[in-house]
């Protein structure tokens, strides 16, 4: 393309030469001087005419050449916005300006990946953001700052940089916010890509003003929120390094202010995500350690203002966490004596405030968790009333907010796991009415196929309700009738169940349910 542009000039040029030779020829006299004084204006305006056409050619292959690149960097930006700044890098005439420059334009735009992806159109722009322009002076502050960021190379145009330090905290904050809403819906490598810059902010604002404890928590927070998305990944190893982190500025923080309740707040919060990440990584007792840490933090918190119900909720959880370890490493009469401490807590805050779904939902869980660890050691008698005090739980919480699909679902697990402990206990006709119930909110609740973690519940739900009838139809006091309903109940049951593993491709549990509808109907062939 430039050398038939270049042909095309020099075209262009000894034509208009000729013209003017052309021209010349009819006046200039014959004789020698006058000859010669003509052919000196003659070379001047050819010379006159090469340069102003080179000029003028120069100038458009500029113009041509600056759409060009245009036309690249928005094909680029637009077909993959999350990568443009590399299929840019070696376009020539391509100048680096600090990555400000770059976090400017990820905020703004259309062609913003921050903003699109995440949908909110409360996310707050760039536009909000101070800018001045680069001067050819280094400020020596910037240079540093710049270094600690990925390079943009931006091509035209003049470049900004962002060097207020509260808006560039504001940009690190939605960098945050953005990288935990990817998270949200499972984007997970894009969120640590917006939690990585988000760090690299809060790191250089932290070093610029090391004594004030609101950015340090910051840096801390955004330690624990990046170990959070990498733990989501499996990366338990980079997870623990930012969680240690974040803990030894915590710690830092409360040597110098022992008492500040959001530090050691915080500070439980974060040791509870160490003891996640040991307990995953097959550290049981590193995890039940870290948990210690954790309750004893927030039974402290909770001594000190006994009316917070924040605190409350907290240790509760601890206390949740705990004994879930403990079930794990099957220590189920001590996960058992947990739940106790736990369910006196949730208690307590259903009592401070009858008509919170939340404290419900923690005393509902309380009762199925307690029923279930009693049934794994055989007393079905004393699984009883906590799965009765769960049923009751879930019912006022249906009633306090109908319109959450998930608690007929969590309702319904709850009244199957009722009516498996009342066929036990030989209850049949409170088991058969638990099992009915149990099905017809089974049947009766929202169903979405695209999502696999409520697929797999409403398939374990069902599993659950069979069991109760294959409970039923093994009780010596059933009648022959009624043995026969309960097998047809329960291969029905399972059929469902089967049905919905299918759909998810899940062959493991799908071989185990066809294994007990066999049974089923071998029972029925008698």
């Amino acid at each position: 393309m430039a050398t038939e542009g270049k042909q095309s000039w020099i075209r262009d040029l000894f034509g208009q030469a000729r013209a003017i030779t052309d021209r010349a020829r009819k006046f200039i006299p014959q004789s020698k001087l006058g000859t010669a004084a003509t052919a000196a204006v003659l070379i001047g305006l050819i010379g006159g005419v090469i340069a102003t056409t080179w000029r003028a050619h120069r100038a458009e292959l500029a113009k041509t050449h600056a759409e060009n690149q245009f036309k690249v960097v928005h094909q680029a930006a637009r077909s993959d916005p999350s990568n443009y700044r590399a299929m840019i890098k070696d376009l020539p005439g391509a100048t680096r300006v600090s990555a400000q420059q770059s976090m400017r334009n990820e905020l703004t735009s259309d062609d913003n990946v921050a903003v699109s992806i995440s949908g909110n159109p409360d996310l707050p722009l760039a536009s909000t953001v101070a800018k001045e322009p680069v001067s050819d002076s280094t400020n020596p502050r910037e240079t540093r700052v710049a270094a600690n960021y990925e390079p943009f190379l931006y091509v035209g145009g003049s470049s900004v940089v962002i060097t207020d330090f509260q808006n560039r905290r504001d940009a690190a904050s939605r960098f945050r916010r953005t990288g935990n809403q990817l998270l949200g819906i499972g984007r997970v490598d894009e969120a640590i890509a917006q939690l990585e810059q988000a760090l690299t902010l809060y790191t250089d604002l932290a070093a610029e003003q090391p004594d004030q404890p609101d950015i340090q928590r910051d840096l801390a927070q955004i330690h624990n929120d990046l170990g959070k998305a990498l733990e989501t990944r499996g990366d338990f190893a980079a997870a623990l390094e930012h969680y240690e982190k974040a803990r030894a500025i915590y710690e830092k923080l409360l040597e110098d202010n022992p008492q500040d309740q959001t530090t050691r707040s915080a500070l439980s919060v974060t040791y509870d995500n160490i003891g996640r990440v040991e307990f995953q990584s097959g550290k049981a007792a590193q995890g039940l350690e870290n948990n210690e840490k954790v309750v004893a933090l927030r039974k402290a918190l909770l001594a000190e203002d006994p009316a917070n119900s924040d605190y409350r909720r907290m240790l509760a959880v601890s206390y949740q966490t705990r004994g879930n370890y403990l079930d794990a490493s099957k220590r189920t009469q001590d996960a058992l004596d947990t739940f106790r401490e736990k369910l006196a807590i949730d208690e307590q805050s259903v009592a401070a405030d009858p008509a919170s779904a939340q404290a419900l939902g923690g005393l509902a869980y309380s009762g199925k968790r307690m029923g279930d660890l009693s049934a794994d050691l055989a007393d079905y008698k004393g699984a009883l009333p906590y799965y009765q005090r769960a049923v009751e739980s879930y019912e006022r919480m249906r009633t306090l907010d109908p319109r959450d699909s998930s608690i007929p679902l969590q309702l319904s697990r709850a009244s199957a796991k009722l009516a498996k402990t009342q066929a036990r206990l030989g209850n049949i006709e409170a088991a058969r009415a638990a099992g009915r119930k149990a099905t017809d909110l089974l049947l009766a609740s929202a169903r979405d196929v695209n999502n696999e973690e409520q697929q797999r519940s409403r398939a374990s739900v069902f599993g659950e309700i069979a069991e109760a009838y294959v409970v039923l139809a093994g009780d010596e006091k059933t009648t022959s009738d009624l043995k026969t309903e309960s097998w047809r109940g329960a291969r029905d049951m399972y059929q469902r169940s089967l049905e919905i593993m299918k759909d998810l491709r899940d062959r493991d549990h799908a071989g185990e349910i066809e294994s007990k509808i066999a049974q089923c109907d071998e029972a029925l062939a008698f």
